[in-house]
């Protein structure tokens, strides 16, 4: 079983507000439906399309369609709130994350992981790069998103030494 990392206000609120900026795929400052699906579903909630929508209700305490950080905020501090802690994979990950998006911008291009992965010294070629973007872009959109990062994490792909 994981070991689970106690975070203090301070941590919990950061570790919202970037997990809010990862989501937020269109740079809006909102998440729709789909980015709040997306979310829920990356945070280990099984829900289907019907129950995101009815989540959706629920966080959009001004009724405008679309969840703004307060409203992300707000639930996320009562969910997470019940447990503050997080397990120690998910922690890793997240950093993890943060290393390898240099730019900050909530997803690694091709060129951040060469970079990232270098810096972790490993010996990586121009076809290893390659090879490990086909293998983590998933949505073939050319980058890796969060949600991609943290299923290649998890199944532990690495570079073939």
């Amino acid at each position: 079983m994981a070991t689970r990392k106690k975070l203090n206000a301070s941590e919990l609120d950061t570790e919202i507000k970037e997990m809010f900026e990862i989501f937020d795929k269109n740079g809006d400052k909102t998440l729709s439906v789909t980015e709040l699906g997306k979310a829920m579903r990356s945070l280990g909630f099984n829900m289907t399309q019907a129950e995101v929508k009815q989540a959706m209700v629920k966080i959009d305490t001004n009724k405008n369609g679309k969840i703004e950080f307060s409203e992300f905020r707000n639930f996320m501090m009562k969910e997470l709130g019940k447990s503050s802690e997080v397990s120690d994979e998910e922690y890793q990950i997240r950093q993890a994350f943060k290393v390898f998006d240099k730019d900050g911008n909530g997803v690694i291009d091709k060129n951040e992981l060469r970079l990232a992965m270098r810096t972790l010294g490993e010996k990586v070629s121009e076809a290893d790069v390659t090879e490990m973007m086909r293998d983590a872009d998933t949505n073939g959109d050319g980058k890796i998103d969060y949600e991609e990062f943290a299923r290649m994490w998890t199944m532990g792909l690495k570079v073939q030494k």
